[in-house]
């Protein structure tokens, strides 16, 4: 048993490889985190129905020095009007996809409540500057580079993001903040955000 534990199970951990069949271990696993998302503050500058689907958006986002489109699901039948303005969290450095005939150049962040349905968009601290980068202590941010929309650790980090009970937007507990607060929702606590 302890030739097992202390030959094979590093080796099935990912901890020893071999390079020219020499054993090399490896002290940290790398691994792809919220860090590699280029998550800013942007503003609603406009919005309309999606000409397809009425039940998509078509926004128009403003994060400072450029203007980005992103296709998102029409939150609880709410009036357009009141989007505009509003201060979003998006990432940004995903690759342009189309859907619908409409190109989506980023991703707005919204909790959704899995019992109803119920969607929010997050909500940076109104202090917050348009353009500025949102983090979260303890994850090194990295030199954000293009991905794609279809990468599965894309998702597998967006669902790891929750909002806690205070209402405010978690990765794995640490809260994504600006300089000006952390990021918030209106009023789904404890659900999941996309």
């Amino acid at each position: 048993m302890e030739y097992i534990v202390r030959h094979w199970l590093p080796r099935l951990c990912g901890f020893i490889h071999y390079e020219n069949n020499t054993p090399v271990v490896r002290h940290k696993r790398t691994r792809k985190h919220i860090g590699s998302l280029d998550m800013r503050v942007g503003i609603i500058s406009a919005v309309q129905f999606h000409p397809e689907r009425k039940d998509l958006l078509l926004l128009t986002i403003s994060i400072g020095h450029r203007k980005m489109q992103s296709i998102t699901d029409c939150p609880n039948k709410v009036d357009i009007n009141d989007l505009l303005t509003k201060l979003v969290v998006v990432v940004c450095n995903l690759e342009p996809y189309v859907a619908y005939n409409q190109i989506s150049q980023a991703h707005v962040l919204k909790a959704v409540s899995l019992d109803d349905g119920k969607q929010e968009f997050l909500a940076p601290h109104k202090d917050s500057f348009i353009g500025e980068r949102v983090f979260v202590q303890l994850y090194e941010m990295c030199d954000p580079k293009t991905i794609s929309y279809e990468y599965e650790w894309f998702h597998r980090v967006i669902n790891d993001m929750k909002t806690n009970d205070k209402c405010e937007a978690t990765y794995f507990d640490q809260l994504l903040e600006t300089t000006a607060g952390p990021v918030t929702v209106e009023s789904l606590k404890i659900t999941y955000i996309q």
